[in-house]
């Protein structure tokens, strides 16, 4: 049986997501890496589990003006020890819900 589709991707150009932050990175640091380029709206700092090492950013602007400079500003910027990526965030399709089956009468 074939697999199915991976769930569609939908680019949102006012949004960021900064990948392999520091391990200690907080909503706080981002924010201040984040706001010279212009207004942060929000920052969401996403990690696999509480000791993982790897940390990931969300964050929102005000407008795609101000994520693409922030894009090509932190592109393979430095942190620390960390050479972080900055990438236009892309939302994923909600994955469809199976239907539960009914039980015949």
């Amino acid at each position: 049986e074939p697999a199915a589709p991976a769930p569609a991707l939908t680019p949102i150009p006012s949004e960021v997501f900064l990948k392999a932050l520091p391990a200690d990175a907080t909503k706080e640091s981002v924010t201040t890496m984040a706001a010279p380029f212009g207004t942060v709206v929000s920052v969401r700092i996403l990690r696999r589990s509480k000791t993982s090492p790897i940390v990931n950013a969300h964050v929102k602007y005000e407008s795609a003006e101000i994520a693409g400079k922030a894009i090509a500003a932190l592109e393979g910027s430095k942190v620390g020890e960390a050479t972080i990526s900055a990438v236009v965030y892309e939302k994923r399709a909600p994955k469809p819900r199976a239907k539960k089956a009914t039980p015949a009468p």
